[in-house]
């Protein structure tokens, strides 16, 4: 039931909610690996410090 106001969403709207709502979540092992690699080498940094280096260091500049 749609709200007052509110008309039927277009097929475009219902196409994209329908992949979203169907997708299928994926996991990259690779990166995983990264991750747990550099939060095992900062240590003792502050969490903001130690996610910023995973990304930046590890994943970014990791050519795939």
């Amino acid at each position: 039931m749609l709200a007052k106001g509110f008309s039927k969403p277009t097929d475009r709207v219902e196409r994209l909610r329908s992949m979203i709502v169907d997708a299928v979540p994926c996991i990259e092992a690779e990166r995983a690996v990264l991750i747990t690699e550099s939060y095992q080498a900062t240590e003792g940094l502050p969490m903001i410090m130690r996610r910023a280096r995973a990304c930046l260091k590890n994943i970014l500049s990791c050519s795939f």
